[in-house]
């Protein structure tokens, strides 16, 4: 009952836990759960496009939990315009996702597959909470402007491997700056391979970097922040 179809797009309305697989190429899934909800997906395989907007779109809930199932490939891409679009009672300007995974709230990723994201349109990877990667996945990001970004935090706690190349932004960012607790980057292992037209991690008040392999090509800085904790 918490689920319905519109045309090419699927919402999803409650908590719970939703499997998803197979292959369309203009088609969305958008969460419209209560703040304190928390929606978890697993993708087993998922390829999914938009020739309008963004793929996924966490449009409210207090977390979504994307689990990439092991073995599993799974592939984002989104539209290299966007189109305004009503969305609960967002205004227009706020209807437009940044991202081709977006969030307004708290964002997850999980599991030991691979996810592949193009970004056409801005960034690859982006929420405007705090995004947190656990367990060791396979991410390939290839995006306009910035491939992984979490406004308030990005903390990768575990591992994994990570391809980002990007036009103009960088590699991973966190630019949250009216909080010094926020808009801060916490990496502890994993592997990473950077192509990016601006920093390769970025954070506006702190880098804290315990562990993982490096290569970073950039056009401005490899790391920055007000303080570098390595």
């Amino acid at each position: 009952k918490s689920v319905s179809v519109v045309d090419n797009k699927l919402v999803v309305g409650s908590a719970g836990l939703y499997v998803f697989s197979g292959t369309m190429s203009d088609g969305q899934i958008l969460v419209t759960v209560d703040e304190n909800s928390t929606v978890e997906f697993v993708f087993n395989g998922v390829m999914l496009g938009n020739s309008e907007n963004a793929p996924v779109f966490l449009v409210s809930g207090d977390n979504l939990k994307i689990e990439l199932a092991e073995g599993s490939t799974n592939i984002l891409s989104d539209a290299r315009n966007y189109r305004y679009m009503a969305v609960g009672t967002y205004t227009e300007a706020d209807s437009v996702p940044k991202a081709c995974l977006y969030g307004r709230e708290d964002l997850t990723l999980k599991g030991n597959g691979t996810l592949y994201v193009t970004g056409n349109y801005n960034n690859g990877i982006h929420t405007k909470a705090d995004l947190i990667i656990n367990d060791s996945p396979t991410i390939y990001v290839n995006t306009v402007n910035n491939a992984i970004k979490g406004n308030r935090s990005v903390r990768i706690n575990e591992g994994g491997s990570y391809y980002l190349r990007t036009g103009d932004g960088s590699g991973i960012s966190s630019d949250k700056e009216t909080d010094s607790t926020k808009g801060r980057v916490c990496i502890k292992a994993g592997t990473y391979t950077m192509d990016v037209g601006n920093n390769g991690i970025k954070a506006f008040y702190m880098d804290s970097i315990a562990g993982g392999s490096y290569t970073i090509h950039s056009a401005d800085d490899a790391v920055q922040g007000s303080t570098v904790m390595i």
